[in-house]
Formats: C-alpha cells, sequence, structure tokens
C-alpha cells in the first residue's frame, strides 16, 4: 500500500506542472496573432494532445514576435 501513495506523491508535481503549462500556453496561444513555424490551429493541438512536451514546444519555438 505505501508504494502506491509514494507513486501518486511522484506522479502528482508532474500532472500539476503540466496543468499549469497547459493554461499558460493557452493563455498565451489566445492573446497572439502571430506564430514561428507553424499555424495557429496545430499549435492548439500540440498543446492540448502532446502532454507535457507540447507545451514546452510551444514556449520554446512557437511564440512569435511580443510586438503583437
Amino acid at each position: 500500500m505505501t508504494y502506491g501513495f509514494k507513486l501518486y506523491l511522484a506522479v502528482i508535481p508532474v500532472v500539476l506542472l503540466n496543468l499549469v503549462m497547459v493554461i499558460w500556453c493557452i493563455s498565451d496561444w489566445y492573446k497572439r496573432k502571430k506564430f514561428r513555424l507553424l499555424d495557429k490551429k496545430v499549435w492548439i493541438f500540440i498543446i492540448l494532445f502532446i502532454q507535457l512536451f507540447g507545451p514546452l514546444a510551444y514556449l520554446l519555438a512557437g511564440r512569435g514576435d511580443d510586438n503583437d
């Protein structure tokens, strides 16, 4: 029983980090007009369906200029 509890303690921070990143990326995606590499519609699918790596890819490679 303690093994399952330790597993939950290890997984919960990763899930919360992913949730925060997805919410942050969606709010940023909604505000932006310019994107690098891919279209706006493609980025939302990447953010939502490629968990943990999708939001990271968006933050590192997808955001356009800040001068929107």
